[in-house]
């Protein structure tokens, strides 16, 4: 639970951005680390991911839902 903790210094209504996220090879380890910190985002932070609406928005949003 790495991001639960790093989030945890984070102060109140902190926004992280990650902007063109379509550069990121496909497959890359940042995909996989991106989806466990979006499953671990607390209400206080928020989480946005700036990329190409030509990227293939729906493979990367099934990736990154959460699980309840």
């Amino acid at each position: 639970h790495y991001f639960e903790q790093a989030f945890r210094y984070l102060p109140p209504n902190t926004w992280i951005i990650i902007d063109n996220f379509q550069d990121a090879p496909a497959g890359s380890a940042l995909e996989n680390i991106l989806a466990l910190a979006v499953r671990q985002v607390p209400p206080h932070i928020t989480l946005v991911l700036i990329f190409s609406i030509y990227h293939d928005f729906l493979l990367l949003h099934a990736s990154f839902e959460k699980e309840d």
